[in-house]
């Protein structure tokens, strides 16, 4: 027995303009890129003189709604570079680590793994709240390219964390990114790159987004739409997501992001603009992609 999904691909609408390009005949530098090298990252302090004269607001550490008023990371590292000459392992094995603030970044905890594997690549988490509050769900690339995605979530404010679970295929890839719509569905952004064998054609490759609800990520089911946001032209390299939703009446969701969106040129960034109850009517001219009964293949 198999189950559909629905892949709608924003990429062939053409009813109105849906990306803006970083141009410099705008005023705007269109970026480009080279290689970055892994390196520490630093941090820099503002004092509140020095933010009131950039005409930005300090923000105080307030409770979230448990009351709880830290801060946390939750981050992935290949095992060598918490030490001098550390040595990558072999096999290689990927750690998820955790690491807590409790002065508004100033310092952190001694990173603590939550969990290490060297079968499951896990790395680049992104996480979301349960619509209560109450529960954290951490997404997370696998790198190895083996499985689907995973979910691990926690209900203590990130202390601890369930043991990982794989996604629907329908929700694989990179560098997720989540946002609530209006209307209570959950709009999660990420690169379209799956396990060897198992990819959903339409979207592999390319900036997607996943539209469903967060009981979708607890239950394990497939969503209700998979977006195909922009065409990235060069195998897979696009797509760090900032994802907003804007204070209009229909909710509009704009991501941007890097791609190659021009065949034969550099990378360079735009953003594209959707809101989620044009899907409804959208969707029956998108393609259906049959997947296995546990939801974690998708079936030729």
């Amino acid at each position: 027995m198999s189950s559909n999904a629905t892949a709608i691909d924003l990429t062939a609408d053409n009813k109105r303009s849906r990306t803006d390009s970083m141009d410099a005949s705008s005023g705007t530098v269109q970026p480009r890129f080279a290689r970055p090298r892994i390196t520490p990252r630093k941090l820099s302090i503002l004092t509140a003189e020095e933010l009131q004269m950039a005409g930005l607001q300090a923000q105080d550490n307030e409770p979230n709604e448990r009351g709880v008023r830290h801060s946390g990371r939750q981050f992935n590292i290949i095992g060598r570079f918490f030490k001098e000459a550390g040595k990558l392992d072999r096999p290689v094995v990927f750690s998820l680590y955790r690491t807590v603030t409790r002065d508004g970044g100033l310092t952190w905890s001694y990173p603590e793994a939550l969990q290490s594997d060297s079968g499951v690549h896990l790395c680049e988490p992104g996480l979301v709240r349960s619509p209560d509050g109450r529960q954290i769900a951490m997404l997370l690339r696998e790198n190895s390219r083996q499985r689907n995605s995973y979910i691990m979530f926690s209900n203590d404010e990130g202390k601890t964390w369930s043991k990982p679970r794989e996604l629907p295929v329908t929700l694989t890839g990179d560098r997720h990114t989540c946002r609530y719509a209006p209307d209570g569905r959950l709009v999660i952004v990420f690169r379209g790159r799956y396990a060897r064998g198992n990819a959903i054609p339409p979207v592999d490759g390319d900036c997607t987004a996943w539209v469903g609800r967060y009981e979708d990520l607890v239950e394990g089911r497939p969503g209700q739409y998979v977006l195909r946001l922009l065409d990235n032209k060069k195998g897979h390299d696009t797509t760090y997501p900032g994802v907003e939703v804007l204070p209009d009446e229909i909710g509009s969701f704009i991501v941007t992001t890097y791609g190659h969106w021009t065949e034969g040129e550099s990378p360079y960034i735009v953003n594209t603009r959707f809101f989620v109850e044009e899907l409804d009517s959208l969707a029956e001219q998108g393609t259906k992609i049959r997947l296995s009964e546990d939801f974690m293949k998708v079936e030729k």
